[in-house]
């Protein structure tokens, strides 16, 4: 994944669960690396690792509300903790898994450098928002005072066009990499990110795109029931 993610010129966010220890990941990068994490109730032991990370290489630490099997509102949110983390430190802190222009707020309050929307709730509760349509509300919240990122079921490059349109400034890839890994490697990494890199520049052409910076909600089409 490192060598795919490098050679596509993406960032590789290494998860605090790796089998890999990001030391030896770190180790062999060649690219920028940040480093995910949960918080849990020993701060301690998650300082201890984050530290490691920073240590090794990590550019950035993206600490992640929720596990995937909760949904994880405002009120059950551990602001000290995140603080304290934030404070310890000398890199920027991400809070990914926001989904409400309250608690993107409330980070921005906080002093962290950037957002990651990311819906953690349960696949079996529909009904549910997503991230991208959380996103401009959460984008118009914070108000360019920190960078907002996001994730979420991104299969093709229009998809990523009509995120960074709504006011992220990137996108989080999580399966298609997988998927590309476990099919030919680090170049079936490789092979996936630059096709989104493709398709994202050819559906700004036809949108008369020329950057990055000219894209804006109005190529996005949103119908509402």
């Amino acid at each position: 994944m490192l060598r795919g993610a490098s050679a596509a010129k993406a960032v590789l966010v290494v998860a605090d669960q790796s089998s890999v220890p990001v030391e030896e990941i770190a180790a062999q990068a060649k690219s920028t690396l940040w480093y995910q994490v949960y918080l849990e109730p020993n701060g301690n032991q998650v300082l201890e690792r984050v530290q490691r990370a920073v240590k090794s290489g990590c550019k950035a630490v993206c600490v992640t509300l929720g596990n995937g099997e909760q949904v994880t509102t405002s009120a059950g949110v551990d602001w000290p903790a995140i603080d304290r983390l934030r404070r310890s430190i000398g890199v920027p802190v991400l809070l990914k898994g926001v989904m409400s222009p309250d608690e993107a707020r409330k980070a921005v309050d906080l002093g962290v450098q950037g957002i990651v929307v990311s819906s953690y709730a349960p696949r079996s509760i529909t009904g549910i928002a997503s991230s991208l349509a959380m996103l401009p509300s959460i984008a118009s919240a914070v108000s360019g005072k920190v960078a907002v990122l996001i994730d979420g079921s991104f299969r093709r490059g229009s998809d990523v066009l009509k995120a960074l349109a709504l006011g992220a400034q990137a996108v989080l890839l999580g399966r298609p990499p997988i998927w590309g890994l476990a099919a030919y490697g680090a170049d079936g990494v490789q092979r996936v990110v630059e096709m989104l890199q493709t398709e994202l520049a050819q559906d700004m052409a036809m949108c008369g795109k020329v950057n990055l910076k000219s894209l804006d909600p109005s190529v996005v089409k949103i119908h509402r029931r």
